[in-house]
């Protein structure tokens, strides 16, 4: 599941908007305890601060060479960034159609509070 499938960006489209409806419905069978929705772009793009905010959250002990590994995996993110732009123009449209933006954005509120 998810995009590496053949690399068809429909079917990652439906892998995803299931993903989010899945973690919707986990987190309203579960009354949202515990849990906090981590964004892959914010924590990618080198955040410092959120990737400190997560590793407290986690209760997990930061150390150098975690950090020096954090700063490895997220150093070329400009240039990853880039490669958004050479999408092209249809395939976009359609993610950008079909994508349920609607519940991303709701279940990003509800743990948007913890990293304020």
């Amino acid at each position: 599941m998810g995009w590496s499938r053949n690399r068809n960006y429909k079917s990652a489209v439906s892998d995803w908007n299931q993903s989010l409806l899945n973690t919707w419905n986990y987190l309203e069978s579960n009354k949202r305890n515990n849990l906090f929705v981590c964004e892959y772009k914010k924590l990618f793009s080198g955040n410092d601060n959120y990737f400190y905010f997560l590793l407290n959250f986690l209760e997990i002990e930061e150390n150098k060479n975690m950090y020096i590994y954090y700063k490895s995996i997220t150093k070329d993110w400009d240039r990853f960034k880039q490669r958004e732009k050479i999408i092209d123009k249809d395939k976009l449209a359609y993610i950008e159609e079909n994508s349920n933006y609607f519940l991303r954005d709701k279940i990003l509120q509800i743990t948007a509070h913890l990293i304020e």
